[in-house]
């Protein structure tokens, strides 16, 4: 038979398991989008701002959200090759503004942003 001090002596020792668990089993931050690959520009052929990134700028079917100076921002998902197209219309950026992206999936929590400076096409 359990006595009242056992059972929060084992009460406590579960909580403080729970606890310890879920720390470690924490989503760590995807890996920054990859600035090599991302090209932000302005064209008015294409209806205004628009950011791309080729193939591997991020992780497979992420969620990348580019954010402007003003902290406009517009969301999008990656292709399955990590590549995306994001048109941006609603951003009042213009050429030498810098623009913010980040990236998250369902195996890391957001990354630290990646700047990218807008440039004509």
């Amino acid at each position: 038979m359990m006595t009242t001090y056992s059972l929060r002596t084992t009460s406590f020792l579960i909580v403080l398991a729970i606890s310890m668990l879920g720390v470690s089993c924490g989503k760590g931050k995807c890996a920054k989008p990859d600035v090599e690959k991302i090209k932000a520009s302005i064209s008015m052929a294409a209806g205004g701002l628009t950011i791309s990134g080729a193939a591997g700028a991020v992780e497979p079917g992420a969620t990348v959200t580019i954010t402007d100076a003003a902290g406009v921002s517009t969301t999008v998902t990656a292709n399955k090759d990590g590549s995306f197209f994001a048109p941006f219309g609603q951003s009042n950026a213009g050429l030498g503004d810098t623009l913010s992206i980040t990236q998250k999936t369902n195996k890391c929590a957001e990354s630290d942003p990646t700047k990218t400076v807008i440039q004509q096409p």
